[in-house]
Formats: structure tokens, C-alpha cells, sequence
């Protein structure tokens, strides 16, 4: 299988926000990208910040060490390849908190509370999350 590329979404998908302030990071799914960017897979950031609010978008996730192929861009690659650049980025996976990707985080036993994507456990007020054993982990 060949690498892949993958557009995601800012706004509560990769960080929790409250449009345009920038709260906190999505540490399970910023780390899910970083591992499939080390796999060799391309990363678009894909979002409607634009400007100055675009700028601290992406300096948050490099200060997560998160960093993209192309910004709110199709690729170098892409572009060649059609002799385009249309406003759809081309990629074969999207990850949106309004999309089928949170679906999918689900059922790898990820729940959405609190506004943010976190292992199955509890989540007490702060936001602090305290992990659940399962049956496994007593076998």
C-alpha cells in the first residue's frame, strides 16, 4: 500500500477552540498524525483561518511537533500532476470533528467529551482523564 495523504481540519479537530482562540491541543489525534507523517503519509492542514489567525494555527501544531506538506494547499505534487490547483485539496483521507473521522475514533474506543477526543475513561471536571481498565487488562 502506498503512502497516503491526509487533509485535517484546525478547529476541534487537531486542537480544542473557541473561534479564533486556540485552547488546547487534541494530544490522541496530533499524535496519530505525527506517527502516520513518520510512515511516509503527506499532511495537509485544511481549514478556513486565514491571515494571522491561520499563522497561530500553525505555529500551535508546530509547537506540538506537528508539521505539514501544505497548508490550506493541494501539494506540489498534486498540482503538477492535474496542471491545476483547484480548491478542493486532493487527499485520500479528511479529518473533521464534523466528518466521518470521529465516527471512526469511536470505535478505536475513543470517545468525544468535554470538546475534546480522549482515551475511553473518565473526565472529571478540569478535564483531567483517568483511564478505565478493561476486561484484558485483568486477564
Amino acid at each position: 500500500m502506498g503512502n497516503k495523504t491526509i487533509a485535517i481540519d484546525f478547529d476541534n479537530t487537531i486542537f480544542e477552540t473557541e473561534y479564533p482562540t486556540i485552547l488546547r491541543p487534541i494530544s490522541p489525534v496530533i499524535e496519530m498524525a505525527k506517527e502516520r507523517r513518520a510512515r511516509g503519509d503527506k499532511l495537509i492542514l485544511w481549514t478556513c483561518r486565514e491571515g494571522a489567525e491561520l499563522e497561530a494555527a500553525v505555529e500551535a501544531c508546530r509547537a506540538e511537533g506537528l508539521e505539514f506538506d501544505a497548508v490550506n494547499d493541494n501539494l506540489p505534487e498534486e498540482k503538477a500532476k492535474w496542471g491545476n490547483n483547484p480548491r478542493k485539496v486532493a487527499a485520500d483521507e479528511y479529518w473533521d470533528d464534523k466528518g466521518a473521522f470521529w465516527e471512526v475514533m469511536h470505535m478505536a474506543n475513543m470517545i468525544y467529551g468535554n470538546g475534546v477526543m480522549v482515551p475511553v475513561g473518565t473526565i472529571d471536571p478540569t478535564g483531567l482523564v483517568t483511564l478505565e481498565p478493561t476486561e484484558e487488562d485483568h486477564e
